[in-house]
């Protein structure tokens, strides 16, 4: 799902529905997601800091990290 920032944001949408009114209120929902493309080692695609419960989706795309550039694992492994 880390490759699919906008389902990590609906799901966080859904999970506040059901969480916040048990607390009595407003609650924040973060996630740590890591990605991996074609063999590269996994790296974080969204900002961990933001409450995805009340973002929006243009803002979103303001906070999904873009991946590193570099050797895949699979390449640094081979090169040992």
């Amino acid at each position: 799902m880390a490759g699919h920032p906008q389902m990590i944001r609906q799901f966080a949408r859904f999970l506040h529905s059901q969480i916040s009114p048990h607390f009595g209120k407003d609650v924040e929902i973060r996630a740590k997601g890591f990605c991996s493309l074609n063999g590269r080692l996994p790296q974080l695609r969204i900002d961990p800091e933001l409450n995805l419960a009340a973002v929006s989706p243009t803002e979103l795309r303001k906070h999904v990290l873009p991946l590193e550039k570099g050797q895949s694992h699979v390449a640094q492994v081979a090169a040992q």
